[in-house]
């Protein structure tokens, strides 16, 4: 069985620097009976209120969890966890990958997949992240790039929480 992401992006095009969207498809071979549920994308940003702004005309619906520092869209088509934060130590246009799971045991499940395909990892549970309590294990790829896998219980009212990845090597 095959798994496939599609997905649309900005391009700015002419000197007007109008948008116009870039469609890309990647697809992934299953190697068990669990789907991956939702892909993540946190891009780190200069100007957050001009992103927000800029990435609702882009998805055509407003954030689905806003803070001074922090915006998320929950995203069904394409089936995306996308969000904007201004913390870390990344420059703007940085951004780190994840798949998140809907359950504790599928988080368990993703975590058994790492390890038996030979990769370090590095968790952290009980995390507030995103203004939001998670669980999630951190890998990278060849060229530094961090993956999260990660479920998360709900939000929080205390705080953004942290931005720190650690390191799975």
């Amino acid at each position: 069985m095959v798994i496939a992401l599609r997905m649309a992006l900005p391009r700015f095009t002419g000197a007007s620097g109008g948008i116009e969207p870039i469609l890309f498809t990647a697809s992934v071979e299953r190697h068990n009976a669990r789907a991956m549920r939702r892909m993540h994308i946190g891009l780190q940003v200069d100007d957050l209120e001009e992103s927000i702004e800029f990435y609702t005309r882009l998805f055509g619906v407003e954030p689905t969890l806003r803070r001074s520092d922090y915006a998320k869209w929950m995203l069904d088509d394409p089936r995306v966890n996308f969000s904007l934060d201004t913390h870390g130590d990344g420059s703007p246009g940085s951004a780190h990958y994840g798949i998140q799971v809907e359950s504790h045991p599928e988080l368990e499940d993703l975590r058994d997949h790492i390890d038996s395909a030979g990769m370090t990892r590095a968790d952290q549970d009980d995390v507030v992240c995103g203004y939001q309590l998670q669980h999630k294990s951190w890998v990278a790829d060849p060229d530094g790039v961090m993956w999260e896998a990660f479920f998360t219980e709900g939000v929080v009212d205390s705080g953004y929480g942290t931005a720190e990845m650690p390191d799975p090597a």
